[in-house]
């Protein structure tokens, strides 16, 4: 059993999900590149076939506790906005 309070739960918890959020930011600033190039290539934003590769990869590694049902719920969610900042790139 931990000795870890709500409190020290907690932290950890805004400890991570300050490096979440740095991640998503990461990865927006890539999608933003994606996108010129895209737009450039006169290419559509979306493409499913790698959004499906992309949850098939995720699923194969998924340890948990999440669920792949939850992890893809996740990831659909990214994908929009990556997909919104795709199409606003100038």
């Amino acid at each position: 059993m931990s000795n870890k309070t709500i409190q020290d739960y907690r932290v950890e918890i805004d400890r991570i999900d300050r490096q979440l959020m740095k991640l998503l930011n990461d990865r927006a600033t890539v999608a933003i590149e994606i996108g010129k190039i895209k737009k450039n290539n006169n290419q559509p934003v979306y493409s499913p076939e790698r959004e499906i590769k992309i949850l098939e990869d995720l699923k194969i590694f998924n340890t948990g506790p999440i669920s792949d049902q939850g992890l893809e719920k996740v990831f659909l969610r990214i994908f929009e906005e990556m997909k919104n900042l795709e199409k606003e790139v100038d």
